[in-house]
């Protein structure tokens, strides 16, 4: 009773790119709300990453629910003896004319 898992039967190269995360990005306090929601359902693709900018001297979390959007990295669920490794890639949009 463990849940879903993804295998592959391929070899993936230690340091491969394997698949990004996709999801909705929302805030904490819609985090929290879904969670409890998500709990109950026994379900839970909330990702949370936490970061902490020494320069700025500030942490960042950023929310991904990929419930209902997301792809196949939802089911690629945490290990005691994990093989993965998360490697955060953050880009800025411009917005011109209120279009991306």
């Amino acid at each position: 009773n463990k849940g879903w898992a993804v295998f592959t039967d391929e070899i993936i190269k230690a340091g491969e790119f394997v698949c990004e995360y996709v999801g909705e990005v929302i805030s904490t306090s819609v985090a929290h709300i879904r969670m409890k929601q998500y709990d109950s359902d026994r379900l839970n693709y909330v990702l949370v990453v936490r970061e902490y900018i020494p320069a700025r001297k500030q942490n960042y979390r950023t929310n991904i629910d990929s419930t209902m959007t997301g792809n196949i990295a939802r089911f690629i669920n945490h290990s005691c003896r994990p093989n993965l490794t998360l490697c955060c890639v953050i880009y800025y949009r411009v917005h011109l004319n209120n279009r991306f």
